[in-house]
């Protein structure tokens, strides 16, 4: 319980901070109105009123209040709403400390059906492990965090991760901060995500045809100095109004030139603007921290010490410019000073000399997004360990491994091992004793570990390994397939699977459950010696006792189980691994229970 008070404590003072900045943003907000009516009583003075100097002198002052109050506005509006996010940040935190994760990004869209273990070990939907690390809330971070989530990585890459991870759980305030960031932008996003970053990746690849860019810049420069010079000398009387309005009308014919062009970019940014900000807030955050640990070093000099961020704020300026095209104020002011010239050369001009980056840079903020995940599930659970990877090939050992997803307070936690190539582990035991969660408990610690985040055990080592299940099979109308033959399709997955991949751990729970006690002992037996000696090792899982025999005077094959005892009419489980065959079942109390079953020998 003592995180979950530190994380109580959080959400106070994150509410209560949120509440100042607001009061805040009120101020600036009613300044800048002011700002803004003093602007435009002193513009309507200018025009209409002799001696119109002092006006014009004041109206470039008044501007620059309102733009710099806008601005103080915009900070302050930004920190409060990064705050309401950190105090609903470690609202679901207590969630996941609960177990309660409804409410939570479940990641469904990553799920695979031919993924070799992901659907059996609930990495994705409904009370997931996704559910449980994934923090940043884009798009980009959270389909990295799949992609770690259904393979395995080489032993460096995980202890390096693992350092990471252990550094950003340290600074907390400074992850915590960089998610609620995050999730500030994201929730302003109104278009799926994916399509403006493929547009955007898209934009910046096609090879960019318009050349006259010095030519746009230099007459774009010359018009509007004169424009805005008739327009001055106009207001002080000096030429006549007709002059400005002949360059005004000028100037609009000018704008055709280029209207075609500034409407082609304008659109491609304005699909991506929303992101590129995101990214560009989250760059500013990598950059203005100090890390320590290799992987986010490494990632942070990818960013070019501080260029990243530079660029894409001219390059989130542009796209603001692009999407103002359509304001009534743009629209009246670029025949004067010819904006579209200018936002056009800026836009070609980045998009020549950095656009080739800019997937690298937005791979960064992705890669921390992730490791922000690992590294909030590390702080939060910091009883858990980070387990030790061995150069022994089929190794895999714990002390009191637990299911992570499974309540603290009913738990069960046991010890277990393998150590050689081929070994294979025949556990019986009867219905609801804790065989499919124990095979899960063993993988669901195997997928994390490979991940980089601590495990649910007292220690865990283990050799890099391949994992693949066969325990949700189930039938397919489409295909006109029953469940049992997609069981042996999954199979034979598995065999095939074995014959490429130098270890891979597997786990098939109540093997051929779909056909006759004779069928399915001797397919059992087959498949058990087929496995055994492979490049592989894993537990087989049945409730028919019979297969524990497989076991007798094999050498790679070993029996494990889970038993339980009848109390009256209650049934007692335990939960607690064996060695040995299973010696008890249940299947007929049960069913006298639930009165199937009126009368037992």
């Amino acid at each position: 319980m003592g995180n979950e008070n530190l994380i109580k404590d959080r959400i106070v003072a994150a509410y209560q901070a949120a509440k100042v900045a607001a009061r805040t943003a009120r101020i600036f907000a009613w300044l800048r109105v002011g700002a803004f009516l003093g602007l435009a009583g002193a513009i309507i003075a200018s025009i209409n009123t002799a001696g119109a100097l002092p006006y014009l002198i004041a109206i470039p002052i008044l501007l620059a209040a309102f733009l710099w109050l806008i601005s103080k506005y915009n900070q302050a509006d930004h920190k409060y709403r990064v705050l309401i996010q950190l105090g609903q940040l470690n609202e679901d935190e207590i969630s996941r400390l609960q177990l309660d994760l409804a409410k939570l990004d479940d990641g469904a869209e990553f799920e695979d059906d031919l993924h070799p273990y992901s659907q059996d070990l609930d990495v994705f939907g409904t009370h997931s492990l996704f559910q449980l690390l994934s923090r940043s809330p884009i798009y980009g971070s959270r389909s990295l965090l799949a992609r770690w989530l259904k393979s395995k990585s080489d032993p460096d890459t995980i202890l390096q991760r693992q350092g990471a991870a252990k550094e950003l759980a340290a600074k907390l305030d400074w992850t915590q901060h960089f998610v609620a960031t995050a999730r500030v932008i994201r929730k302003k996003q109104k278009r799926p995500e994916q399509k403006e970053l493929e547009a955007l990746f898209q934009w910046a690849k096609e090879p960019e045809t318009f050349r006259r860019l010095t030519v746009l810049r230099i007459f774009g420069f010359f018009m509007a100095i004169v424009s805005l010079s008739l327009l001055v000398t106009a207001i002080l009387e000096l030429v006549p109004y007709q002059y400005f309005l002949l360059s005004y009308v000028v100037n609009a014919m000018l704008l055709g030139v280029t209207f075609k062009k500034c409407k082609e970019l304008g659109d491609q940014l304005n699909q991506s603007q929303m992101i590129v900000s995101t990214y560009w807030k989250l760059i500013k955050e990598v950059e203005s921290e100090s890390f320590e640990s290799p992987l986010l070093k490494e990632a942070q000099a990818r960013l070019g010490a501080g260029q990243a961020s530079v660029e894409i704020k001219r390059l989130d300026d542009i796209a603001t410019w692009f999407n103002s095209r359509a304001s009534f104020f743009y629209v009246l002011l670029s025949p004067v000073l010819l904006i579209d010239y200018h936002i056009l050369a800026r836009a070609i001009s980045w998009k020549n000399k950095q656009a080739g980056h800019i997937r690298q840079w937005f791979e960064v903020v992705d890669e921390f997004g992730v490791i922000a995940g690992i590294a909030g599930h590390t702080w939060l659970h910091a009883e858990h360990t980070f387990p030790v990877f061995t150069e022994e090939p089929f190794t895999l050992s714990g002390k009191k491994i637990g299911h992570l997803l499974i309540d603290g307070s009913k738990r069960i936690y046991n010890d277990f091992s393998f150590r050689e190539k081929g070994e294979v582990s025949i556990v019986t035991g009867s219905n609801m004793s804790g065989k499919s969660t124990f095979e899960r408990t063993l993988g669901v610690n195997i997928v994390l570990a490979q991940l980089g985040a601590p495990v649910c055990a007292d220690n865990f080592t283990l050799h890099p390994m391949e994992i693949f299940t066969s325990m949700r099979t189930k039938d397919n109308l489409e295909e006109s397939t029953s469940s049992f033959y997609a069981e042996l399709k999954r199979l034979r997955q598995l065999l095939d699977h074995v014959e490429v991949h130098p270890v891979t751990f597997y786990v098939i729970d109540e093997v051929l459950k779909g056909t006759n006690s004779e069928d399915r002992y001797k397919g059992a037996v087959s498949l058990a010696k087929q496995l055994a000696g492979k490049n592989c090792f894993g537990l087989i899982s049945t409730h028919d006792l019979s297969l524990s025999k497989l076991a007798e005077g094999h050498p790679l094959m070993t029996n494990y189980s889970f038993n339980s005892t009848i109390e009256g009419d209650q049934i007692i489980f335990d939960y607690k691994l064996t060695p040995g065959p299973c010696r008890s079942f249940n299947a007929s109390k049960l069913m006298e229970n639930m009165g199937i079953i009126k009368e037992v020998d």
